[in-house]
């Protein structure tokens, strides 16, 4: 269709299709762009010190004996693991993705394998989102069944990032990202020159890992009769994880245009 429109044209453009899949593939599309903007030199200079970058991340991440089991995700509903360049990213930072496949599209995953990969670190990197939205949706991953018993969870270690400046979408700032996953997985490494964090943050959580959001904001918070030793927050801890656990065992008693009409939550939701 593009090409078509182009012929219709009174002046014929230069068409470059383009298609990434690997970081290599992004620097070479950055030449080939460059030379036919009449910037070939220019083009070349950057992927140089593009790729002195990418080599400085490689060598400073393998003086960790520890590779970290990553999961980048790029969806929150369904949950799809992110693909293309990232499983790259992830091995050049030091850490070992097992959901993504280096060069293959984002794919859809059953909630269970991410359950059984044990991932160390979770990186959220949805498509389109800031981290304010990210933020905002994260009531969709706590509902999940064991998220809090993630071992990323449980040590803090789960990440949100804009990923449509750093991660989604091929360019430059591919290489920024690549950076900031390097200090997000091994943030015992004296990386030198820091990346920029402040697209970073860590959704708030409990010592234990216990997610705030969920049990403490933008909805009704239900206040038990504390005993000694079993408070409030426990007990709607506990309630939590029954309800995430047991949620789609329910059926739906109220007719679906009722629901529809009245714009209601579905049982599992409500």
């Amino acid at each position: 269709e593009v090409v078509a429109a182009a012929q219709s044209l009174a002046r014929k453009p230069e068409i470059i299709s383009l298609a990434p899949s690997l970081l290599s593939d992004v620097l070479r599309d950055i030449e080939l762009v460059g030379e036919a903007a009449g910037k070939k030199l220019e083009a070349e200079a950057l992927v140089s010190r593009l790729k002195n970058r990418i080599d400085r991340v490689r060598e400073q991440a393998s003086c960790s004996d520890h590779r970290p089991r990553v999961a980048c995700i790029e969806w929150l509903d369904p949950i799809y693991s992110a693909g293309h360049w990232v499983p790259e990213m992830v091995e050049l930072a030091g850490g070992i993705d097992e959901l993504g496949k280096k060069g293959a599209p984002s794919e859809k995953m059953d909630w269970n394998r991410v359950i059984q990969a044990a991932p160390e670190v979770i990186v959220l990197m949805p498509c389109g989102f800031d981290i304010e939205r990210i933020l905002k949706e994260m009531h969709l991953l706590y509902r999940l069944l064991d998220w809090s018993d993630l071992p990323a969870v449980k040590s803090g270690n789960v990440f949100a990032v804009n990923g449509s400046a750093y991660f989604n979408r091929s360019g430059p700032r591919l290489v920024d990202g690549l950076e900031i996953l390097a200090q997000i997985i091994h943030p015992e490494i004296s990386w030198g020159k820091s990346a920029d964090l402040s697209n970073v943050t860590k959704p708030a959580a409990d010592a234990d890992g216990t997610p705030v959001d969920p049990l403490n904001t933008g909805r009704v918070v239900p206040i038990y009769t504390e005993i000694e030793g079993l408070p409030s927050r426990t007990l709607r801890k506990i309630l939590w994880d029954a309800f995430a656990k047991y949620r789609t065992t329910l059926t739906e008693d109220i007719p679906a245009r009722f629901l529809d009409r009245h714009k209601l939550p579905k049982i599992t939701d409500a």
